[in-house]
């Protein structure tokens, strides 16, 4: 079971109801282990263990807004690491399942009908508590509009997500790392 990292940016719903943050995060594995690039950051070394992020997308009903949400952009921290993470969120509208554990080749499980897009980051931005990045939706290696999910159930649905390795990067043991979506409603 994965130790979720309480979010660390709250849902903030604006006067006009259409825009918010949801955020979710995980501690990796107790190890130090090198990735390379199109390998999984995950919380756990096992594939049946791995939990997936997974983000509350909040419409409200009242707005006059349609029935969908655009994610426009993603932050993303790790703790105090050594290095810079470059990675890729893939986003799925249903929970995802991963052939490997931590540190193996990315490999959702499916045929891929449940993938919304991804967003590219890299966390460049040095502090005292780790590391920041923000990242945008990426379509063929190039940045792109929006993403966009239509919502089945509103008010609350979920949109999860599975971080993918883009450069090779050399973690901390523990490494808590957290992630923010900027959401508008549509």
């Amino acid at each position: 079971m994965t130790q979720h990292i309480s979010p660390r940016i709250p849902t903030v719903v604006t006067p006009s109801n259409l825009y918010a943050l949801a955020a979710d995060g995980f501690q990796r594995p107790n190890n130090a282990t090198a990735y390379g690039i199109g390998t999984l950051i995950a919380n756990s070394a096992t594939a049946g263990s791995v939990v997936p992020l997974r983000f509350s997308v909040f419409r409200n009903p009242d707005s006059g807004g349609g029935s969908g949400v655009q994610i426009a952009a993603m932050k993303m921290t790790n703790g105090q690491s050594g290095g810079k993470i470059t990675a890729n969120l893939h986003l799925f509208d249903s929970e995802p399942t991963v052939t490997n554990g931590d540190g193996g080749a990315f490999e959702p499980v499916g045929d891929g009908s449940t993938w919304l897009g991804m967003l590219s980051v890299v966390t460049d931005a040095k502090h005292s508590a780790g590391q920041t990045g923000r990242g945008l939706p990426i379509v063929n290696n190039t940045f792109a509009a929006p993403l966009i999910a239509t919502l089945a159930n509103p008010p609350v649905e979920w949109v999860w997500g599975l971080l993918e390795a883009t450069a090779a990067y050399t973690p901390v043991a523990n490494e808590q790392i957290a992630v923010a979506l900027e959401l508008t409603q549509t």
